[in-house]
């Protein structure tokens, strides 16, 4: 009896772990930026966003706005990236001292295979791309004198078109 309440403990611990995760795809690709905002911000009052006069527009929020129980993710920020008024991309940003968000997004995203152990160490720059089913990440680090920098991309696989669409209006205006 001990043992089935143990490990019945054990799993309800390791079931809150797994949950306690920030998944920024709670906000899913796809969703409009007055949705976004609205999810973020409920009881404030909304900045107007003209989305019909803009392209793209991106959105900086404090993680831990997002996800105040992940403690190594309490001074990054979070940028939300709608094209067409839909969410495409979250780009993340933080300092510190060691690796958290390659940690942060594999658990999320899924393993970066082959990826050099001890990267981190070498105090050079280093980039790393990968996929899931609904992705694309983006990471990298670099030194940035006593703390390293980091950044991480997640971009929808869904919608390459509008990044096409996109893309092919902003070089018409550098053309132009």
């Amino acid at each position: 009896m001990k043992k089935t309440k143990f490990l019945l403990w054990c799993v309800l611990l390791l079931s809150g772990f797994a949950q306690a995760q920030c998944n920024l795809e709670t906000f899913k690709f796809g969703t409009s930026i007055s949705a976004v905002i609205q999810a973020i911000q409920p009881n404030e009052e909304k900045p107007f966003v003209d989305n019909n006069k803009y392209n793209k527009i991106v959105l900086e929020i404090p993680i831990n706005k997002l996800c105040n129980t992940e403690k190594h993710l309490q001074k990054a920020t979070v940028d939300f990236v709608f094209i067409f008024n839909k969410l495409v991309q979250f780009n993340i940003r933080s300092s510190s001292k060691k690796p958290q968000l390659i940690h942060w997004a594999e658990a999320i995203y899924g393993k970066k295979p082959n990826k050099i152990k001890g990267f981190y160490t070498r105090q050079v720059t280093e980039d790393f791309i990968w996929e899931n089913d609904n992705a694309v990440i983006v990471y990298f680090i670099e030194p940035d004198g006593s703390l390293i920098s980091e950044s991480i991309s997640i971009q929808s696989k869904h919608f390459e078109k509008d990044f096409e669409k996109y893309y092919q209006i902003e070089e018409a205006k550098l053309s132009s």
